[in-house]
């Protein structure tokens, strides 16, 4: 199996031609993402269908990518599409992709209408997204309170928002960036 490292992929760009606001790179731990200037996104590694390592594009324009911090066997990508709406494909175990249930995605699935959407964070069971607004939402596993609610210890499986939820994760303040770690999240408020 040839596997095709994503820095291999960039190197093939003239330098001349880069910077950093044309493209948009994320990577987990034996994987990646980018998406280009005209919002194609490549994916390197053992998330892509087939699994051979090998680099391929995803159907769609897209304009943020967030991918987490896990193996490939166990991610989930988070995309915001050219037109500001949010959609999400990979593992979800734990309701990480906010489709309203815990079967995984081999194809982006659209999880959001809204042409709000600005920052997406993926983190290693769950998922944040921010809207132009500030506003943060959060979904997925919440076994630690990685989505600024209590857990439940007693019992993990209620630990799980599977839905992208209808309010935000603090309705009386705004954020100007987020992000996800592989059990915790973090935000900067305005």
């Amino acid at each position: 199996v040839l596997r095709v490292p994503l820095a291999i992929f960039l190197l093939a760009i003239p330098v001349s031609q880069l910077s950093a606001q044309d493209y948009r790179i994320s990577t987990g731990d034996d994987f990646g993402a980018v998406i280009d200037p005209e919002g194609n996104l490549f994916v390197s590694g053992a998330i892509t269908t087939g699994g051979d390592g090998g680099l391929e594009q995803v159907p769609g324009t897209w304009r943020e990518v967030s991918v987490s911090r896990t193996p490939a066997a166990e991610a989930h990508i988070l995309l915001i599409a050219s037109n500001g709406s949010l959609w999400s494909f990979g593992r979800n175990d734990r309701g990480q992709l906010g489709v309203g249930n815990q079967e995984d995605q081999s194809e982006p699935v659209q999880i959001s209408t809204a042409s709000t959407w600005v920052e997406v964070a993926a983190g290693g069971k769950h998922s944040l997204a921010r809207n132009s607004a500030g506003q943060v939402f959060a979904w997925g596993d919440n076994t630690f309170g990685q989505l600024n609610v209590q857990p439940i210890y007693n019992n993990p499986a209620q630990d799980i928002q599977k839905s992208l939820p209808n309010s935000p994760v603090d309705p009386g303040n705004s954020y100007i960036s987020i992000s996800a770690g592989v059990y915790h999240s973090h935000a900067i408020r305005s």
